[in-house]
């Protein structure tokens, strides 16, 4: 025997203060970057939203105008991507056979879209129309975020102006 005590009996060695330093330097920085990140993914997803919040609301808008137009509910998207072509009206004309409504908008602005809105050659890539021959046409949106609520919104403009129309032709 040596006289050295035994190595598996020996008492733990204290922290080194520059190790822990580093430690929680690097948790901090970690913490800080995660904190970034975090809020850039939440910038990005509510701006990607704003966005397909217009085109919800231009497809709706589109689908109100050609009903205007013609009378009854588009069953197509055609109609409406040739208004996005020539041009869409920023006023939905007042109908006599509605006199009570509307429970939609009237102007393009009150649906929420700007009067200067550029062309938006870009609004059916992630909205889509539902068409039914039963249902008046349901607005959806694939893969993107909306803000709560949009869609119930526009699709109660859709519905609303829908059922008037069936009101006022019953009366008739």
């Amino acid at each position: 025997m040596s006289g050295s005590p035994p190595r598996g009996n020996l008492p733990p060695d204290r922290a080194n203060p520059t190790q822990i330093r580093i430690l929680v330097w690097l948790f901090v920085v970690a913490a800080i970057a995660v904190t970034i990140w975090g809020f850039t993914v939440v910038s990005e997803a509510r701006s990607t939203a704003a966005d397909t919040d217009r085109d919800v609301r231009l497809a709706a808008w589109l689908t109100l105008a050609e009903a205007d137009r013609s009378g009854a509910m588009p069953s197509e998207e055609a109609p409406l991507r040739q208004m996005l072509v020539e041009g869409w009206p920023e006023e939905i004309a007042p109908d006599a056979a509605f006199p009570n409504a509307p429970r939609w908008p009237r102007l393009i602005v009150d649906a929420g879209l700007p009067e200067d809105l550029a062309a938006g050659d870009r609004v059916f890539e992630h909205v889509r129309l539902v068409f039914s021959p039963d249902r008046p046409p349901q607005v959806t949106v694939v893969g993107l975020p909306t803000r709560n609520g949009t869609l119930e919104e526009v699709n109660d403009w859709i519905e609303s102006w829908a059922e008037a129309r069936a009101e006022a032709t019953s009366s008739r």
